[in-house]
């Protein structure tokens, strides 16, 4: 029995879910489905515009969740710009978003015909103890449980990355560095692994070398796959052209979306609407020639999460609290995603973590002393964590 099976049978008896079951996970999904769309095609398009010339592979699904867990522990303005910037409501319960996206996970890992998998794990410094009530939201939510790491060890980092390369399969090997680890007191991380098989098949035989057309007048040879024969596959938008493609017997498909003359990938996703995506069928049948491709992508998605308004998250001062400390901000958020598109389907996994750091208290008026090292006096060097000593002496005649 599969993780993803057995995973299904505990939520929901026994089997796959039922029609009536998949329903009512979609309805109580809904709010975390809005804002995870609305915040990952606006993320898309943050990383767009920083990188105009590079591959953009991220997985809202991962991002959210993370930050969303992330969320969970803030209060007060803090978590307000985090809600605002994630396109969740006003004023909406850390109970309804973690049942809706309890609900959203329930459903994708009941699909049939595919492998997917949602994971999410909480990681203290021996110096930290997460809240316990934050602890148990995570926990049921969102399946995140929480192990103590010497942060100040190699090894911390090491059986972090292991965690996330054994939940994507090995797709992503490595999330966090040891310096990233270092340096922060509390790591949460998501991972995301999704294998399918395209419903009808691309022939490898029919697989020839064709030019790709680059930005600028570039062009390349690429494996492009030829598929004649796609039922009703074929959507026409204003901006763009789109191929829809399902995986297997499952509900989850790939739309593939090629810009009109005249428009680019950029404007097309600048634009895109997916309540286009989503309510507007298919139209016609398809002859499709797709490349085929691997992607790999990775970026400290900070500066990005700053522009779209969560700015104070990021900063001293932020309001952190019901994680476990008053003296929490967001270091980094790290993504890391990969697909691979080939003439059988996809394979598809990403990661995020979220570092969190302890920033100085809030200045307060306090008593103040007066110094003058005008004799002799003592000089320490040491590190702080361990109290280990590095250097000693006695200053004598500076």
């Amino acid at each position: 029995m599969t993780r993803r099976q057995s995973l299904a049978q505990l939520i929901l008896g026994a089997g796959f879910a039922s029609a009536q079951t998949r329903r009512e996970l979609s309805d109580k999904s809904k709010v975390a489905v809005a804002a995870q769309n609305q915040f990952g095609l606006k993320l898309a398009r943050e990383l767009a515009a920083k990188r105009p010339d590079e591959n953009i592979f991220i997985s809202p699904l991962s991002i959210f969740q993370a930050l969303a867990m992330t969320g969970n522990g803030a209060a007060g303005e803090t978590k307000s710009a985090m809600w605002r910037t994630l396109g969740l409501p006003a004023g909406l319960s850390d109970d309804a978003l973690n049942e809706a996206a309890q609900s959203l996970t329930k459903l994708l890992e009941s699909e049939n015909g595919v492998q997917l998998a949602i994971a999410n794990a909480l990681w203290a410094s021996r110096s930290f103890h997460f809240d316990e009530k934050y602890v148990k939201r995570c926990l049921v939510a969102y399946g995140a449980k929480v192990t103590t790491l010497d942060f100040k060890r190699a090894e911390a980092a090491e059986t972090i990355n292991a965690w996330v390369m054994q939940k994507t399969m090995g797709m992503i090997p490595s999330i966090v560095t040891r310096d990233a680890v270092t340096a922060a007191a509390a790591i949460l991380t998501n991972a995301v692994y999704f294998r399918g098989k395209w419903k009808k098949p691309f022939a490898k035989e029919r697989t020839q070398p064709k030019p790709f057309h680059m930005a600028g007048g570039r062009m390349k040879d690429v494996p492009m796959m030829r598929n004649e024969n796609l039922d009703m596959a074929y959507r026409d938008g204003i901006e763009f052209e789109s191929a829809d493609l399902a995986y297997g017997g499952s509900d989850i498909r790939m739309q593939a979306l090629l810009p009109k003359p005249g428009r680019s990938a950029k404007d097309v996703l600048q634009k895109l609407s997916w309540e286009w995506l989503h309510n507007v069928p298919p139209t016609a049948d398809l002859d499709l020639s797709l490349p085929r491709f691997t992607m790999t992508f990775s970026e400290m998605l900070s500066p990005a999460l700053r522009q779209m308004g969560m700015q104070i998250a990021f900063q001293p001062g932020a309001n952190f609290t019901p994680m476990g400390s008053p003296q929490f901000q967001i270091g980094e958020v790290i993504h890391k995603a990969r697909i691979e598109v080939d003439e059988e389907g996809t394979i598809a996994a990403a990661a995020t973590a979220v570092a969190m750091r302890v920033t100085s208290a809030m200045p307060v008026k306090r008593e103040k002393k007066t110094l003058i090292f005008d004799r002799p006096f003592v000089l320490l060097i040491y590190e702080n964590t361990t109290g280990a000593l590095l250097f000693a002496g006695l200053v004598r005649e500076p």
